[in-house]
């Protein structure tokens, strides 16, 4: 037989892509040329014709395209607006528009005399719109759950009241949900083997019943992120003064427990590769950590914000040089939010912030919160593999909700829920997707 190399009946992806718009654009020159002749001897207008048609076959075409993915830079940059339906009616919109289960949100009015729930659903009502006009991948709360199966140690959450937060709002999105698979246990949300939806949600992650011994979302409470020895060494090493007390108090500990979870995922790793089990080749575990408002001055005894700054960036190295001996993980760094002094007074998203809030120097030291993203952002740029490490960058989204946060003017730091934690959850549910290919 002729040695002829085999040509595809379809024309591919990339040949595709490229004839389509030929083909279109050439459709719409033909308009415009008809027109000009058809124009002498009728009375509709074909070349004004042309070009509707013409530009709404552009419009198919970017719909036929699907929709471009935002990247994590790109979705920081844009507006909020209010949603075209306006403000949401109540509770069960609110529910049903976040896709999340019902809880008690904490918004209150600075006038104590307003209505609590119309704030609640006032800020709540505002969409996050990228300049860029790209997109995130869809949520789908199942797919989600099956991904964190995956993941030997499921996903964990460190930090302060702020990223409990995001942890609230995943529970919302997860957990409280009507006749959801998860259930809490102890201070972790596990798969609930006598619920009708896991047999399916295992068989989809590939993962036997045994996963159900271990969580799928952990919370960690702690401040600064290192257990009190480790965050002592890297104190001690900057040379800068410290309140003994500080460093011990409120810091449990979660790195055994990781580190365990990591060592016995590369056992389980190097006997698959030995041939010696049949154990399920688990997707890498995630860590989601940020740590800010609690490295302020006066609690910490530090008499300058350049001393803070290189006790804090020593201290994330410390984090960093952890993170790195557990090979099996996912690291993601979600960046400090702006505090908005004088909160009470903002009614709505700050527009004129779109750049970023420049915080004022509070006594959270919030004006050194933009120096402690830039420490992290250059952390994460500069490690060795940067495929295993992401920063979910908010600031500028954040900056603009001046009007959402929970108590004013008492607590002009903290988030009213859903808005900002909402974008967390979605923005790691997009990264985690595009990187598994869900």
């Amino acid at each position: 037989m002729p040695n002829h190399a085999y040509q595809p009946l379809r024309p591919t992806l990339a040949q595709s892509s490229l004839r389509l718009p030929v083909a279109l654009l050439a459709l719409s020159f033909l308009l415009v040329l008809g027109g000009g002749y058809f124009s002498y001897t009728s009375d509709v207008d074909l070349t004004s014709l042309a070009t509707t048609t013409g530009e709404r076959i552009v419009s198919a075409y970017h719909s036929f395209q699907g929709p471009r993915m935002c990247s994590m830079e790109e979705y920081d940059v844009g507006r909020w607006e209010m949603r075209r339906e306006g403000v949401l009616r109540d509770m069960d919109e609110l529910i049903d528009v976040f896709a999340m289960g019902p809880t008690q949100l904490e918004c209150n009015p600075a006038n104590k005399s307003d209505d609590h729930l119309t704030r609640i659903l006032t800020t709540a009502s505002y969409e996050w719109h990228p300049a860029s006009g790209c997109e995130l991948v869809p949520w789908d709360w199942e797919a989600f759950v099956v991904r964190l199966l995956q993941s030997y140690a499921g996903l964990w959450v460190v930090g302060d009241s702020i990223s409990q937060q995001m942890h609230l709002q995943l529970l919302m999105m997860l957990v409280l949900l009507p006749d959801s698979p998860l259930v809490r246990r102890d201070s972790g949300t596990y798969i609930n083997l006598n619920h009708p939806r896991a047999p399916d949600l295992l068989r989809r992650a590939n993962v036997s019943d045994s996963r159900a011994e271990r969580p799928v979302l952990s919370w960690v409470r702690n401040l600064r992120l290192l257990d009190g020895e480790e965050l002592k060494q890297c104190w001690e090493e900057t040379g800068v003064p410290s309140k003994a007390e500080i460093i011990d108090a409120e810091m449990p500990p979660w790195i055994p427990q990781f580190r365990a979870y990591s060592a016995e995922h590369d056992r389980l790793l190097s006997q698959i590769h030995g041939g010696q089990t049949e154990e399920y080749a688990y997707k890498p575990s995630i860590l989601m950590v940020n740590t800010g408002p609690h490295w302020f001055r006066a609690k910490l005894g530090i008499k300058t914000d350049a001393e803070t700054l290189a006790v804090y960036s020593n201290c994330a190295r410390r984090v960093m040089d952890v993170v790195e001996s557990f090979p099996q993980v996912q690291f993601y760094y979600r960046t400090a939010s702006p505090g908005h002094s004088h909160c009470e007074n903002i009614s709505g998203p700050q527009l004129d912030e779109a750049d970023g809030h420049v915080p004022d120097n509070s006594p959270f030291n919030w004006n050194q919160f933009p120096d402690y993203n830039d420490v992290w952002r250059g952390l994460v740029q500069d490690a060795d593999d940067s495929s295993r490490y992401s920063v979910i960058d908010t600031w500028k989204m954040a900056s603009q909700r001046g009007d959402a946060h929970t108590t004013p003017p008492g607590d002009c730091l903290h988030h009213c829920l859903p808005t900002i934690p909402y974008e967390w959850v979605r923005l790691l549910w997009h990264d985690l997707s595009l990187r598994s290919g869900l």
